[in-house]
Parts: C-alpha cells; sequence; structure tokens
C-alpha cells in the first residue's frame, strides 16, 4: 500500500489502514513527506528569521558597553555579513534537516507513549523476523 493510497484510507476505513499498519509497518515516507512540507513551509519564513537576526544581533551589539562606535559599526558590519553569508544558510539548512526527523521522532515517542499510558500501557510491538 503506497502513502496515497494510505492518506485516503485514513478518511475512508481507518480500521482497515490501521490492520495493514499492524502487519506492514511503514513510516519512513511519511517522515519524508513530513520532511519535506516543513522544508517548503520554512522557505518563506527564511528572509524573516534572517532578519530577525540581524536585528538581535544589532541590539546586542549597541547595548555592549566598553566598544567605541568605530568598533561597534565594524561589529554590525560582521555580524550582517555572516547571516547574509553562505555558511549561515548552509548552517541553517543542515539543522533544519538533521532536527526535523528527530523532533518528528520525539514527538511520535511522546504520542505514543501518552496513548500507551492512556489504554493501560499495553505497548504492542511487532517483532522483526530474520531470516538467515
Amino acid at each position: 500500500m503506497n502513502l496515497m493510497q494510505r492518506a485516503v484510507l485514513v478518511f475512508t476505513s481507518p480500521k482497515t489502514l490501521f490492520e495493514h499498519l499492524r502487519d506492514h509497518p511503514k513510516w519512513i515516507d511519511v517522515l519524508l513527506l513530513f520532511m519535506a512540507l516543513n522544508t517548503i513551509l520554512f522557505l518563506p519564513m527564511s528572509p524573516i528569521l534572517e532578519q530577525q537576526g540581524i536585528d538581535k544581533g544589532r541590539e546586542q551589539i549597541e547595548s555592549r558597553s566598553g566598544m567605541s562606535e568605530e568598533e561597534k559599526a565594524q561589529a554590525i558590519e560582521q555580524s550582517d555579513a555572516f547571516i547574509r553569508g553562505p555558511v549561515y544558510k548552509a548552517i541553517t539548512w543542515v539543522a533544519l534537516l538533521i532536527f526535523t526527523p528527530i523532533l518528528f521522532l520525539i514527538w511520535a515517542l511522546l504520542i505514543w507513549v501518552a496513548f500507551g499510558f492512556m489504554v493501560g500501557g499495553c505497548y504492542a510491538l511487532k517483532a522483526a523476523k530474520v531470516e538467515v
């Protein structure tokens, strides 16, 4: 059963879907779909977050005492250049692609534990069959 069929079955026949998932658990395609959606939603927010980072950096530099106005101007210029530069963008995208699946898996674990607690702690895990 592919991802689209499972998406339709969630609304049309959830019992059939969950019986199928019990026998054939699949989660990687859903994780990849959510990562893609998260990335698509991040694209329009990226310039806004970049500007907020620049503004926050300027505020912090301007609030420092013991720096001359020339040093503050130079520090602000370097901070702005770093945030608008390729290294900062690469760090942002790598963090997005690494932390998104980790956060989704933690969220799934919390939901699993919470619902398991509500049904009396009956966790039914499927054991993998290994043939040699």
